[in-house]
């Protein structure tokens, strides 16, 4: 599989819904509304060893801006 994020079923739904996204830095994002995981806030992702199994940032850009609204 490509371009995968292994995320838990509740934060896998604050995703698709724009709750939660992550940034150019792919450091996670999180709007007020799902204040519950704010300390998760700007914490880095973990990627893969392989570069070849990093999220597609092009992927990551295009959900901050459809899905989560951001620029």
């Amino acid at each position: 599989m490509t371009n995968g994020l292994l995320l838990r079923a509740d934060v896998h739904n604050l995703f698709d819904r724009g709750l939660i996204w992550v940034d150019e830095q792919f450091r996670v994002r999180v709007k007020a509304e799902a204040g519950h995981y704010a300390s998760w806030r700007g914490e880095k992702l973990r990627p893969p060893a392989r570069a070849a199994d990093h999220p597609d940032a092009a992927a990551l850009r295009a959900h901050r801006q459809e899905v989560a609204g951001m620029r």
